[in-house]
């Protein structure tokens, strides 16, 4: 049986295309944005950013990602009421951090020098985005990419539609983009909503061991998830603490462009994750040698489109970005390598999410992103703002590294194949 099918080809086509018009859409309006917008409005939506992913996994308790997990095993579980205990945690959090914003307000915002207003609209947003993204993990587990294809799409035109007749036509600066974002999530919660009620994907009941299942599963993803999101956020903070709001706003736009490395390597991830636990089931050793060969060409796959993006960023800059904004080029091959060694980490970090071992996922990510956040000050306090840059870059070496070889242990694969002349 051959490891790649052409239903795990044709998925990574359907979320290639997905993520790439995705990223396509804002990247073709970068023009439009530069040219309306200054940096410091590129700053306040980047803190948001920033914000809505460092509170995501407070407020979700990861529980998307137990669901995720637990369709394959839902011959011990009722799937539908799995999910309703799911989202009944997730009311609950974001409820509690609705309170905690409320009588916080004033100080968050002087810490990380954001509009205090808005505060409030980044626990909205994160709360709404996690209904969305539930139908959209049972789609992308259940293989069915078209109709997440479809979602995401629409999303991202119905989003970037409001902020060019928000900024555009009405003359609005960073509240444009952000109203548009917010708009945008609610409508299609809305939407999610009613798919899982009318597909009967949530059933009414609760249960204590359900909800014990997703707080162990998720609980002690936080700190992986923190880690992750501090190693790819926390520059935005250092940043306009340490250079200033300009520095960060043309930081944002190379960032932009760098990480279309992001929107591959997820495109594929998600194909290949539910495809890679399916064949992990198997346990057979040809699967097994099959997966490593994969990976290791994958890996290949990765720095070749590094050396891509060099080759024709002067051309990115020459024919979409305004000249404002031209000093954003220093960070583009900084970022794109960085997401590529995050491509590879998705690759070995799998395994610990198919075997349910949390645990070792979240101190190994967390002490990474420690390793981010003294590395970005000494970096920037040297070299400005490209700082942060080579920052993530040695931060996510270091994460796939270490995690490549704990991996190892914990589901032994015939990485060393070539020493062994039999194969």
């Amino acid at each position: 049986m051959k490891l790649i099918r052409s239903k795990l080809f044709f998925n990574i086509g359907i979320y290639g295309l997905t993520n790439a018009i995705n990223a396509g859409i804002p990247f073709f309006l970068l023009p439009i944005l530069t040219h309306y917008l200054l940096p410091k409005d590129f700053a306040i939506i980047a803190l948001f950013q920033a914000l809505t992913s460092f509170l995501m996994p407070f407020i979700s308790l990861n529980f998307t990602s137990a669901v995720s997990v637990n369709y394959f095993h839902r011959e011990t579980i009722n799937f539908g009421e799995y999910i309703y205990n799911g989202l009944v945690l997730l009311f609950i959090s974001g409820l509690t951090f609705t309170l905690f914003i409320l009588f916080f307000s004033s100080s968050i915002s002087a810490l990380v020098n954001f509009p205090e207003p808005w505060l409030i609209w980044v626990v909205i947003y994160v709360f709404l985005f996690k209904i969305i993204d539930l139908i959209s993990v049972i789609w992308r587990v259940q293989s069915k990419a078209l109709p997440f294809g479809i979602m995401k799409i629409s999303l991202t035109i119905v989003e970037l539609t409001l902020a060019i007749l928000l900024i555009v036509s009405i003359g609005m600066n960073w509240e444009g983009r952000l109203i548009s974002m917010i708009t945008s999530v609610l409508v299609f919660a809305l939407i999610s909503s009613f798919l899982l009620w009318k597909k009967n994907l949530v059933i009414p009941k609760l249960k204590k061991d359900y909800i014990k299942d997703i707080l162990k599963f998720g609980i002690p993803l936080i700190p992986h998830t923190i880690g992750a999101t501090l190693i790819v956020f926390s520059d935005r903070i250092f940043i306009v603490k340490m250079v200033g709001e300009d520095a960060l706003g043309l930081y944002s736009v190379g960032y932009q462009i760098g990480m279309v490395i992001s929107l591959i390597q997820n495109s594929f991830n998600q194909a290949w994750t539910p495809y890679f636990y399916g064949k992990l089931k198997e346990n057979k050793e040809k699967v097994k040698l099959n997966i490593v060969k994969f990976t290791y060409g994958y890996f290949v796959f990765m720095m070749l489109l590094v050396l891509l993006v060099y080759l024709t960023e002067d051309l990115i800059f020459k024919w979409f970005i305004g000249e404002n904004f031209h000093d954003a080029k220093e960070f583009v091959v900084w970022i794109a390598l960085a997401f590529a060694i995050n491509g590879m980490y998705k690759m070995v970090v799998n395994y610990f999410f198919f075997l349910k071992k949390t645990i070792p996922v979240s101190i190994i990510t967390f002490l990474a992103a420690i390793l981010n956040l003294i590395l970005n000050y000494f970096l920037i306090l040297e070299y400005g703002a490209i700082g942060a840059a080579k920052a993530a870059v040695l931060a996510f070496l270091v994460q796939f590294i270490v995690m490549w070889v704990i991996s190892a242990r914990y589901y032994p694969m015939p990485w060393l194949f070539f020493t062994n002349k039999n194969r």
